[in-house]
């Protein structure tokens, strides 16, 4: 009994399922596309992949090259079920395609699973990070979601076809030479050879057939995962130093969408006039952490016997201080229209906005 168990261990077992993982799309621009390497993501969901699935055997980069390269085709030309064809192209049983993205303010890895024999999509898991190393250290976890699927049910190679080799054609004996008799023996009739029989013709391997190409999954960002900054609403508490006029005073400011693209500020300001302000902040640069706005203003003062119009442009400087609270400081220049006629002044501000 343990002889057959030992000849049954030392029997070799057969191979696990072929998977292919393409070079994984960038959808980033500029500076971010630079920071965020597709190529070292897709290195590490093929060494993930590997250490999920016993047995699985998963091409290596330049395999993949050198099988496309023979069939004239580039694998950064093809898309959606494009990828699948792809897929059969190399052999495999399984293909792993991603894009990389960013939405709000985190990155994001959209991986897709498909069975190539039948073109299905096994299962879509998403990597998301704030930064970079966020995203690297959230693959782990995304690529075992991926993989649940063919754990649950492993997928069986595909049988290869051979066909079987062609039968040596039979040849017949020579007839037994007939009795010599006396006192003539009768000639010898000379075996001919049996013809050659050709070989059947190999068995044709049946053609899969033409599958529609599968259309991309869409992505559906969940509640979770849009940034609470983008639609927040806070209220700027600061002061305002007008060195022209040397008057200080304080403002305070309901703000909608604290770090988003786009804020509205509405409240009252003390400096350089007590009055109520409205102005808008466009953001023109910024990072996770910090914002770059010009914001054009308007001020009207009703409370100096007879009103004061003004407004005018400054530039707003935002800072994230904590998880709900920024830093603001601006830079203004504003001109105003009163009974004492028109003049300018500049504004320096500086003040702290708790949000939602």
């Amino acid at each position: 009994m343990l002889a057959l168990l030992a000849i049954l261990a030392a029997a070799p077992q057969p191979p696990g399922p072929l998977m292919a993982v393409l070079e994984f799309r960038s959808k980033l621009k500029g500076v971010e596309r630079e920071q965020v390497d597709a190529a070292y993501l897709t290195d590490v969901v093929r060494s993930a992949a590997l250490k999920q699935i016993g047995g699985l055997r998963v091409m290596t980069r330049e395999n993949m090259l050198v099988l496309l390269q023979g069939s004239g085709k580039k694998a950064e030309d093809c898309e959606g079920g494009c990828e699948v064809e792809t897929g059969r192209l190399l052999g495999a049983d399984l293909v792993i395609t991603g894009d990389v993205l960013k939405f709000g303010s985190a990155y994001k890895l959209n991986l897709r699973l498909h069975e190539t024999r039948d073109g299905r999509l096994l299962s879509g898991s998403q990597a998301s990070g704030r930064t970079v190393d966020e995203l690297d250290q959230s693959l782990q976890a995304a690529v075992a979601d991926l993989l649940a699927p063919v754990k649950a049910a492993p997928i069986v190679p595909a049988p290869v076809v051979v066909a079987p080799p062609p039968k040596p054609a039979e040849q017949k004996p020579p007839p037994p030479k007939p009795a010599e008799q006396k006192p003539q023996p009768p000639p010898q009739k000379v075996a001919e050879p049996a013809p050659q029989q050709k070989p059947p013709p190999p068995a044709k391997q049946p053609e899969p057939a033409p599958k529609k190409a599968e259309a991309e999954v869409p992505y559906i960002a969940t509640e979770s995962e849009v940034p609470r900054e983008s639609k927040g609403i806070g209220l700027y508490l600061g002061a305002t130093v007008d060195p022209a006029g040397k008057t200080i005073g304080g403002q305070a400011s309901l703000v909608f969408g604290t770090q988003g693209p786009w804020a509205l500020l509405v409240g009252a300001a003390i400096s350089p006039h007590p009055g109520f302000r409205l102005s808008v902040a466009g953001r023109i640069a910024g990072g996770d952490t910090w914002a770059l706005a010009i914001e054009p203003r308007f001020l009207y003062s009703p409370f100096s016997g007879s009103s004061v119009v003004g407004g005018g442009v400054g530039l707003r400087y935002s800072m994230r201080a904590g998880r709900w609270i920024n830093l603001i400081a601006s830079a203004a220049g504003e001109g105003y229209h009163g009974p004492d006629g028109t003049f300018f002044a500049p504004l320096l501000s500086i003040g702290l906005e708790p949000h939602l």
